[in-house]
């Protein structure tokens, strides 16, 4: 995939990876920038530092992703590559209230199928487009996440590999990005519980820069999973080749740990 002359819409583009990928895509050659986020001006923002657009949209809510899709498709004309990359973090196990974890699944999930749905109708017809989706290593290994992410990244991996199998046969190619820990505002890395080591495959955070070089390299090739980390590749095979002990291993990691809620 080459961004070059392409019209695209990020969602959470105001700041992170986001606000990284309106930056590189901008300086690739993008045609024209959708910078949608629930945070109007950070959204503002980035769209002047771009030269792009920016649309004020809050992901969780259908009828929003479908006004402000429709609203990008008027401003550019069409859209080359929906880039569904908002998200959010909190909660941490059984005792997480239900309304935050249906809100996750709103983002995580219900806004890229809501995407995905206004989007390629138009790419099909057109003869192609490309579909972005900002997961996350969560989405393919558990271990010191909270429930609710881990739940909803990997639904989110799900969702993407069915349009994996199902939309690139017809022109529409599918890339998902799972770094582990990118540094942006806000980022506080998950700590493993005392006297708990943590993986030794992983390195340690990167800059969203970073991530961004990894990123234009998996879209290069259109590879359906973008790892920044490579560690975790090695990880996921070691789940995948015997799971039970990949659950021990886990579960020994956090035996100490005082047991999550068990209501919402």
């Amino acid at each position: 995939m080459d961004v070059s002359g392409k019209n695209i819409v990020i969602t959470g583009g105001g700041s992170g990876i986001g606000e990284g990928m309106a930056r590189r895509f901008a300086a690739e050659g993008a045609a024209n920038i959708v910078v949608a986020d629930l945070d109007g001006d950070n959204a503002q923002r980035v769209a002047q530092e771009v030269d792009g657009h920016a649309i004020t949209c809050d992901v969780s809510a259908e009828a929003n992703v479908v006004a402000m899709i429709a609203a990008a498709d008027d401003h550019m004309g069409h859209i080359d590559m929906m880039v569904s990359n908002a998200g959010i973090a909190g909660g941490r196990g059984l005792d997480t209230p239900s309304e935050l974890t249906q809100k996750m699944f709103d983002i995580h999930v219900n806004a890229h199928i809501w995407a995905a749905r206004e989007v390629v109708p138009g790419m099909i017809e057109r003869g192609g487009g490309y579909l972005l989706h900002t997961i996350s290593a969560a989405g393919l290994i558990s271990g010191p996440t909270p429930m609710p992410y881990v739940t909803t990244k990997h639904a989110s991996f799900g969702f993407s590999e069915w349009c994996g199998i199902h939309l690139k046969p017809k022109g529409v190619g599918v890339s998902t990005l799972c770094p582990t820990m990118v540094i942006t505002p806000g980022f506080a890395p998950p700590k493993p519980p005392p006297g708990a080591e943590p993986p030794k495959d992983l390195a340690p955070p990167m800059s969203v820069e970073e991530c961004m070089d990894a990123l234009m390299d998996g879209l290069a090739e259109e590879r359906f999973i973008i790892l920044p980390e490579p560690g975790v590749a090695d990880m996921w095979a070691a789940r995948g080749n015997d799971y039970d002990a990949w659950i021990g291993q886990m579960g020994a990691m956090f035996a100490d740990t005082p047991p999550p809620g068990a209501r919402s």
